[in-house]
C-alpha cells in the first residue's frame, strides 16, 4: 500500500477533531504529536531516531513521526504517493563507501519521497516470524528507512547501533551525518517496565548513554488499534490471525481469548475438534463484543466464553474439550489486559529480552 500526502494529512486532522466519539483518541494522538515535535525541537532531526520492529505499537510510532516531518518540510515530497513495490534508489546516490561492513544499512534509501531519510534501528529476537520480517522490509520502503538490523540482546545491540553511527558521522560530512541523542520508542504504559516512564526518560545506568522517547506512553491497546484502523495505516498481517503481541516464534503463540469457537460441549462448528487443553495455557476468557461475534457469523459470547480455573480445568467432566482453529483478529480483543495473554512466559532464555511488538 502506498503512503499518501493524504494519509499524513490525515494523522492532523484527526487530533484537531472535534469531540466525538474519538475523543480519547483525538486526545492521545495531539499528545504524541507535541513530544515528537519537541523532540525534533531540542535534538534536530539528523540526531533522532526511531526503533522499529514492525509490531503494532512502533507502526502506529512511525506513522505519527511521518506525519511531523511531512508536516515540518523535512521530505523532499518529489512524489504524490510511494508505492511499498517500488524500487529503492541507485546505490550509489545514497552509497556509505568508507564505512565498515558492519555499520551499512539493511537497505538503501531513496531520495525521491515524501519524507526524508529516517535512521531506524531494528533489535531482533531468534527464529523471528516471517511476516513480520516481511512487513519490515516493506516499512523501510514505505517510509524511508534507513533501517539496521542488529542481533539482541537489547542492550547490546543498542550499543552496536549507536557505535555504528559514531562511525557514520566520522566518516560523513554532509548534513545527514550525526550522533544519535535520542531515540523514539513504542512504549506503552502497560508494557513490561512502562509503568514508571514519562515522555522522556534517559537510559539506565550500564546501558548505552540516549534520551529514550515515548509519544504514545499513554495510548491504551484499543487506542493502537483505533488509530491504524480509523487512518488505514498497513501493519503486519498475523495481527488479523489471532496474533495480539509479537515476539520470537520460540514464546509468540495466538492469543486464547481470541480463539473463534471455544463452545460448550455438544455444540461447536464444522472445524472444530476434540482436543487435549495444554496445561500451560493462561486462565482466559474471550472478551469479543456480541456485534463482532455476530458479524463473523459466529455465535454469542454465551457460546464463545470458556472461563477455565487452575491449570484449565476442563469444559466438561472429561480430560477434553471442543474447540477449533479460527481466530478473531487482533483488533476484536476487548480487554486490553489480555494484549499478551497469547505470550508464553516459561522462555528463559536470556535471548529473548527484546520488549514485545
Amino acid at each position: 500500500m502506498a503512503l499518501t500526502k493524504a494519509s499524513l494529512d490525515a494523522v492532523y486532522k484527526l487530533s484537531e477533531r472535534p469531540g466525538d466519539r474519538w475523543t480519547e483518541l483525538t486526545e492521545r494522538v495531539k499528545e504524541a504529536l507535541e513530544v515528537i515535535e519537541k523532540a525534533l525541537d531540542e535534538h534536530g532531526f539528523n540526531r533522532i531516531a526511531i526503533s522499529f520492529n514492525g509490531g503494532k505499537d512502533c507502526t502506529v510510532l512511525l506513522h505519527l513521526f511521518a506525519a511531523v516531518l511531512y508536516k515540518g518540510g523535512y521530505g523532499i515530497g518529489a512524489a504524490d504517493e510511494i508505492n511499498v513495490s517500488g524500487e529503492p534508489a541507485d546505490a550509489a546516490a545514497t552509497s556509505r563507501e568508507g564505512l565498515p561492513a558492519i555499520a551499512q544499512p539493511s537497505s538503501v534509501p531513496s531520495p525521491q519521497h515524501l519524507l526524508p531519510v529516517i535512521k531506524s534501528v531494528y533489535i531482533t529476537v531468534p527464529a523471528p516470524f516471517d511476516q513480520v520480517e516481511t512487513f519490515v522490509d516493506e516499512s523501510m520502503i514505505r517510509y524511508n528507512l534507513d533501517l539496521i538490523r542488529i542481533e539482541g540482546p537489547m542492550r547490546t545491540g543498542l550499543t552496536k547501533y549507536l557505535d555504528m553511527q559514531n562511525a557514520r558521522a566520522h566518516v560523513e560530512t554532509d548534513a545527514d551525518a550525526g550522533t544519535i541523542n535520542a531515540i523514539l520508542v513504542g512504549t506503552r504504559r502497560n508494557d513490561p517496565h512502562g509503568a514508571a516512564l514519562g515522555f522522556t526518560t534517559p537510559t539506565d545506568p550500564g546501558w548505552p548513554q540516549f534520551l529514550r522517547v515515548h509519544p504514545i506512553i499513554n495510548w491504551t491497546y484499543q487506542n493502537v488499534w483505533d488509530f491504524l484502523r480509523e487512518l488505514h495505516v498497513p501493519y503486519c498481517d498475523l495481527y488479523d490471525k489471532g496474533y495480539t503481541s509479537l515476539g520470537s516464534m520460540y514464546n509468540t503463540f495466538k492469543n486464547p481469548a481470541l480463539r473463534k469457537c471455544v463452545s460448550s460441549v455438544g455444540g461447536g462448528c464444522e472445524s472444530c475438534a476434540v482436543v487435549k487443553q495444554p496445561l500451560h495455557q493462561p486462565k482466559v476468557a474471550s472478551t469479543v463484543a456480541v456485534d463482532d461475534v455476530e458479524q463473523l457469523g459466529g455465535r454469542s459470547p454465551t457460546h464463545e466464553r470458556i472461563d477455565v480455573a487452575n491449570g484449565f480445568e476442563p469444559a466438561a467432566k472429561s480430560s477434553v474439550f471442543i474447540t477449533c482453529d479460527t481466530w478473531l483478529p487482533a483488533y476484536m480483543l476487548r480487554d486490553g489486559t489480555l494484549e499478551r495473554a497469547g505470550r508464553d512466559g516459561m522462555v528463559t532464555s536470556s535471548a529473548l529480552t527484546t520488549p514485545a511488538l
